[in-house]
C-alpha cells in the first residue's frame, strides 16, 4: 500500500468486499493519513445507488442480501448509512487528520486547509467531475484519475 495515494469506493458486492469497513485497521497501520469522509443526504446517496449501473447495482445488493423487495433494500441501505457516519465520526472524533466533504455543500476552502501541510492545490476551485449519464461537452477528453490528481494536485 505505500504507492497507493487514495482509496475510493472500495466495495465489491460480486466478491462480497467492502475495503471501508476496515478503516480502523487501515488507520492503525497509517495513523499519520488523511481521512476524508465524503458524503450527501442519505436519500441522494440511495437514489445514486438505485440508479448505478443502471439499476444493475441494487439487483446485485437484493441478491446479495437474500431479499426481493426494493422498499426493503433502501431501509437496509438508510441503516447502514447512519451506523456507518455514526462509526467512522465516532472513531475520528476528535482527530486532526479527519475531514467531512460534504458533496452537497463542499467547502473547497476548508478542504485545502487540511490538506495544505502537504498539498498544494493548482485549481482555485473544487474539481467538476460528471457522473451518471452526462457526457463531458464536445471536443473536452476527461483524464483518468491518475492523470487528473497529477494535473490538479502536486
Amino acid at each position: 500500500m505505500e504507492n497507493i495515494d487514495l482509496f475510493q469506493d472500495v466495495e465489491n458486492h460480486k466478491k462480497c468486499i467492502y475495503i471501508y469497513e476496515y478503516f480502523e485497521t487501515i488507520f492503525e497501520n497509517y495513523p499519520e493519513s488523511y481521512y476524508i469522509l465524503t458524503t450527501r443526504s442519505c436519500e441522494s446517496w440511495i437514489k445514486s445507488r438505485m440508479l448505478h449501473k443502471q439499476g444493475n447495482y441494487a439487483r446485485i445488493a437484493l441478491e446479495h442480501k437474500g431479499i426481493s423487495s426494493l422498499s426493503e433494500l433502501r431501509d437496509i441501505w438508510r441503516s447502514e448509512f447512519y451506523e456507518y457516519h455514526l462509526r467512522v465520526n465516532t472513531f475520528f472524533n476528535k482527530r486532526k487528520n479527519f475531514f467531512t466533504l460534504s458533496l452537497e455543500n463542499i467547502n473547497y476552502n476548508a478542504l485545502q486547509d487540511f490538506l495544505k501541510r502537504d498539498y498544494t492545490f493548482k485549481q482555485s476551485t473544487y474539481p467538476k467531475v460528471l457522473t451518471g449519464k452526462a457526457a463531458p461537452p464536445k471536443g473536452v477528453t476527461l483524464p483518468d484519475t491518475k492523470s487528473f490528481v497529477r494535473i490538479n494536485y502536486s
